[in-house]
């Protein structure tokens, strides 16, 4: 009879956890709610530059959610966390300089990413090889050169055919 007491207790102990944290969300450690914060500020940048279509299907909090539930949060955590960290606003302030500070440097890593990517395609393009095709002129005699000055175009005769003018003049 006492061990089925026991049994009955524990299970009523578990059962009480288990519903007392499922009405009140949970403080959010900074380091997460920092991250958080930085995956929040990018998702209403790219919420901003969104069709007017988007804007009007986003219900803020639904919107959020996803990320919430990467970290393993949820809605209630998120405001169980506000109101934990407005209690100290220097330590929220912290929090959300720490995300500017994460979104600052993943800008830098991504332009340095782009002028790589910049980089290596100038590179590419200046070794391609360069295929040059003759120009022949009304007689078939491949010219010497073209160019296109101004928008009018001069054709140099071959040295050959060149050489032959001087000798008839």
């Amino acid at each position: 009879m006492v061990r089925f007491a026991r049994i009955v207790f524990a299970v009523f102990l578990l059962a009480v956890c288990l519903c007392s944290c499922g009405r009140e969300g949970r403080v959010i450690p900074k380091s997460k709610l920092s991250k958080i914060y930085a995956e929040m500020f990018l998702a209403d940048s790219w919420l901003v530059t969104s069709s007017m279509d988007v804007k009007g299907k986003a219900d803020t909090m639904a919107f959020y959610e996803p990320i919430f539930e990467k970290y393993g949060y949820t809605v209630e955590d998120y405001w169980a966390s506000v109101s934990y960290y407005l209690q100290d606003p220097d330590r929220f302030s912290r929090i959300l300089n720490k995300s500017n500070v994460m979104l600052e440097n993943e800008f830098k890593a991504v332009e340095t990413q782009r002028d790589e990517v910049i980089a290596a395609t100038r590179m590419r393009e200046s070794a391609k090889p360069r295929i040059f095709h003759p120009v022949y002129g009304i007689d078939g005699e491949p010219l010497d050169g073209v160019s296109v000055n101004g928008g009018s175009l001069r054709l140099d005769a071959p040295k050959r055919l060149r050489n032959m003018e001087e000798r008839t003049l």
